[in-house]
């Protein structure tokens, strides 16, 4: 299954390097320009993961208070439901999205961010990398 993620990007492109952009933004665009759908799907993943988190916790808040309102005898009869929902989350949906997130790491999109550069075959000397890092 990994396999197929590995082979979403070209890690050695064919065209011929060229110099890169002067300006951050622009620099970061070109050297992202095939990463950037996986980017979104990680972006995404993680979002959906932090408040899929977030809401878990204000559910155990709740859960907390209908047990304390609610006689024992009636609470899985009247909040079953919602107990099986957030069993749903958390068995299924949180392990899907952290798996396909997981996924979006493979090791082309992992390798090709940082040495985007070398495998381009161009300097950073002059870059606006270069340029933050040498102050």
């Amino acid at each position: 299954m990994f396999r197929w993620f590995e082979q979403r990007l070209e890690a050695f492109p064919s065209a011929e390097p060229s110099e890169p952009p002067k300006t951050l933004v622009a620099f970061c665009l070109h050297y992202t320009r095939g990463v950037w759908p996986w980017l979104a799907v990680m972006a995404v993943c993680t979002a959906s993961i932090a408040v899929l988190e977030v809401s878990m916790y204000a559910f155990m808040g709740n859960v907390v208070d209908w047990l304390s309102s609610q006689s024992r005898e009636t609470f899985i009869a009247q909040e079953g439901w919602k107990l099986a929902l957030l069993a749903g989350v958390v068995l299924i949906l949180m392990p899907g999205i952290v798996l396909l997130d997981s996924a979006g790491h493979s090791p082309d999109v992992a390798e090709q961010l940082p040495h985007a550069d070398s495998l381009a075959g161009a300097s950073l000397c002059g870059s606006p990398v270069h340029d933050l890092l040498s102050g």
